[in-house]
């Protein structure tokens, strides 16, 4: 998705700020000499949040694990085969104790992680349920 489809998405479903970020700088592998995109420098948001979640090639970026995990350990420790229910279970547990943006961003974290694409919402639509309050009971 090009950033100006990625931005339109952001401003209509009030994403976070993360997954904004820059293509990145280019990168020569030393090796090899191709070519790669990397992922912009991690960022400390003033709501908690940092990122980026996603990096340009739509992978999720390293760097930003080990704060979400610690922000939001339930939705972090999801397996790739977890169900509706679980991830369900896992994202209302760590609203508990984490913002929207937190969960949203690890929530975003995880789909990207694990191609989540056809079984699960997408992080739209999570954050249009997340906005709403009309995730969790």
């Amino acid at each position: 998705m090009s950033r100006k489809g990625l931005r339109a998405l952001m401003l209509s479903a009030a994403l976070p700020c993360a997954l904004l970020s820059a293509a990145g700088p280019a990168i020569a592998d030393v090796g090899t000499g191709v070519l790669t995109k990397a992922c912009a420098p991690t960022e400390h948001y003033q709501d908690g949040t940092v990122g980026p979640v996603v990096c340009a090639d739509g992978k999720p970026n390293p760097a930003v694990t080990r704060q979400l995990e610690g922000n939001t350990p339930r939705i972090m420790k999801l397996p790739s085969t977890a169900r509706r229910s679980a991830i369900a279970s896992a994202l209302c547990a760590d609203l508990r104790r984490a913002t929207n943006p937190m969960v949203l961003d690890a929530y975003t974290y995880q789909y990207a992680r694990y191609h989540w694409r056809h079984v699960n919402p997408s992080p739209r639509a999570l954050g249009d349920l997340l906005v709403a309050g009309k995730l969790c009971p």
